[in-house]
């Protein structure tokens, strides 16, 4: 199974991990959404685009050992207990999920058919992105979630900072889907040959 053995090489590849750092800075952004579930359990659903933000990406980068929920903390995992969804699997040529621990401590994503460094996802263009979803008891909200990429040709992520998207609340949901659905009916009955104004 690819993910023990994605597990049995962890220590293989915290010889060359980075060590907590400020952010430097990274083409890449990672977006991401929570919404409860029941039981205490929240879901989320990540996006990691290549936005050029810091404008040194050029075509035939690669990034490689993704961890998001990354922390330099030993032991600190802030996403916790973090099931990701098989059917999200594979995350674009990531197509083994683990938990890291280390100098980076988190959730990762790896792609180990080819040797790390010139594997994992190499967007085409801006805009390019990569899609997962999961769940976890652990609520993390804004500026508390970070990501580092560890291997490629890219300029890395180390321990950057992802953004929280809005969720509409339930209720809020409800009520806009409500009002939504008075607009039709109204909008029909004025339509109707027996609606009398």
């Amino acid at each position: 199974m690819k993910s023990i053995l994605a597990s049995a090489r962890l220590f293989l590849a915290g010889a060359i991990l980075l060590g907590f750092d400020a952010a430097s800075g990274t083409p890449l952004s990672l977006n991401y959404s929570i919404s409860p579930t029941g039981s205490g359990v929240n879901g989320y659903a990540f996006t990691l685009v290549l936005d050029n933000n810091d404008g040194s990406w050029v075509p035939g980068q690669n990034f490689n050992f993704l961890v998001f929920g990354d922390s330099a903390q030993s032991g600190e995992y802030v996403l916790g207990n973090f099931v990701i969804d098989p059917g999200t699997l594979p995350v674009g040529p990531f197509d083994s999920y683990f938990t890291v621990g280390g100098q980076h401590n988190g959730s990762g994503l790896i792609n180990f058919d080819q040797d790390v460094n010139t594997g994992g996802w190499v967007p085409t263009s801006v805009g390019s992105s990569l899609s997962w979803a999961g769940s976890s008891p652990s609520y993390v909200g804004q500026g508390a979630m970070r990501f580092s990429t560890l291997y490629g040709n890219g300029t890395l992520a180390n321990f950057e900072v992802a953004t929280l998207q809005a969720v509409p609340e339930p209720s809020a949901l409800a009520l806009m889907l409500v009002g939504v659905g008075s607009v039709l009916v109204l909008s029909r009955r004025s339509n109707s040959p027996w609606c009398y104004a």
